[in-house]
């Protein structure tokens, strides 16, 4: 709860909080069925996996498929979700949100996974380097969706997010750190086995709408943050869609 406190004072100031639950009222029901179908794909691909690794004909070539459909759907639903909640929390778009995604769902995918990607190769050399570089990217949609520089192509989205990322990276690695570690860790020690929709089907629903809520949420502070930031270094540095 500290660490909660010391965000929403650093992050969110009164006047912008309307935004989020006006993004919450607008838009909770769209984040809570995409976030639904992530976590219904996503445990099916983790039994598949764990019924492969636990075979008693031991591990076989069919596993690297599994692998590989996770690892696209933990690519795929979050970059979505990102691009909803970006659009739902700065909704003065003269785009339709489905023309709005089909703009820049394509770029924001690349981009993620260039960022994937050299975490991973960063932290094969070294863990905590990797760790780092990754914190550093968590900003790369937003620079898609929203800063002149790149859609004119004369920004690199990655440089970009590393750049406005270590003007504040204490302040960003809490949120993330909330979100990633903190919340998944309590979730996981008093909550887990209640969240899969096999199991317990009705406490996994709360559970998920519980998640959307977060979701919007840390989007809405990863977004506030971006904004501020390159507001006060660089002038109005961000476009409006």
């Amino acid at each position: 709860m500290h660490i909660l406190g010391l965000i929403l004072s650093y992050v969110v100031i009164t006047e912008t909080k309307l935004n989020y639950f006006r993004a919450l009222k607008s838009s909770f029901l769209l984040v809570f069925f995409i976030t639904f179908i992530y976590r219904i794909i996503d445990q099916l691909l983790t039994k598949k996996i764990e019924i492969l690794i636990r075979s008693s004909e031991g591990i076989n070539s069919a596993i690297w498929i599994w692998v590989s459909l996770s690892l696209l759907t933990a690519l795929f639903f979050p970059t979505v979700l990102t691009i909803v909640c970006a659009y739902a929390l700065k909704n003065n778009s003269i785009y339709k949100i489905k023309d709005f995604f089909k703009k820049y769902f394509e770029l924001s995918f690349l981009e993620t996974l260039r960022s994937w990607g050299i975490s991973f190769l960063w932290g094969l050399l070294f863990i905590i380097p990797g760790l780092i570089k990754m914190s550093y990217y968590f900003l790369t949609i937003f620079i898609v969706l929203f800063n002149p520089d790149y859609a004119e192509g004369t920004a690199d989205a990655l440089k970009k997010s590393e750049e406005i990322s270590k003007t504040n990276w204490i302040g960003l690695n809490l949120i993330v750190l909330l979100f990633y570690t903190v919340i998944p860790i309590l979730t996981s020690l008093t909550l887990d086995e209640y969240t899969i929709f096999e199991k317990h089907a009705v406490t996994a629903l709360i559970y998920t709408a519980i998640e959307a809520s977060l979701i919007l949420f840390f989007n809405y502070l990863l977004l506030k943050l971006f904004l501020g930031k390159i507001t006060y270094h660089g002038g109005p540095d961000v476009v409006n869609v």
